[in-house]
């Protein structure tokens, strides 16, 4: 006998909200870790689907990604601080 999935397919916020828990707690994520997910809190997923909503997340709120020869690795870049310090002088260069 065949089991037919009956569920709700995840919206793009859906799947975004899930792609940050996992994030916060791992460090990164992929579309796969993202699919299990979904799945196991009662949603439908297919990973062509997360697959292709995960590259539009990613492009629109600034995520990088690695390519690890089977599939993406999602994670937030750190992002930098620069602060000025007064009593750091940079040194003068000559063409002598």
């Amino acid at each position: 006998m065949f089991k037919i999935l009956f569920g709700k397919k995840p919206r793009k916020n859906t799947i975004k909200n899930a792609a940050e828990h996992l994030i916060a707690i791992y460090g990164s994520t992929s579309t796969l870790e993202v699919k299990k997910y979904l799945r196991a809190i009662g949603y439908v997923a297919f990973q062509w689907e997360i697959s292709k909503k995960m590259d539009d997340i990613c492009a629109e709120n600034g995520w990088a990604f690695n390519f690890n020869g089977q599939y993406r690795v999602y994670f937030m870049p750190t992002q930098l601080t620069v602060t000025h310090n007064a009593n750091y002088s940079i040194p003068a260069f000559s063409a002598n």
